[in-house]
């Protein structure tokens, strides 16, 4: 189970690294994916940067470090 979780902790290290790299080739797929729905519209309205897209590869680089050190322990 370590071993797993520490090369999912890897796989989504790289993952969000790449793609913060290569964040203008995904983000406006991304945004017109989402703005299809009427209540991500809505929600935008009130909460400015709500979709949060540009911070999804931190997240991923954050669940992947939390997986790494949680194999180790």
């Amino acid at each position: 189970m370590r071993k797993l979780s520490f090369a999912l902790g890897i796989g989504a290290v790289t993952i969000g690294l790449i793609g913060s790299s290569f964040g203008r080739a995904w983000s406006p797929q991304v945004y017109e994916f989402l703005f299809e729905f009427k209540i991500i519209e809505s929600i935008d309205s009130f909460m400015p940067y709500f979709p949060l897209v540009p911070l999804y590869p931190m997240f991923l680089i954050m669940l992947g470090a939390f997986l790494i050190v949680k194999s180790k322990s």
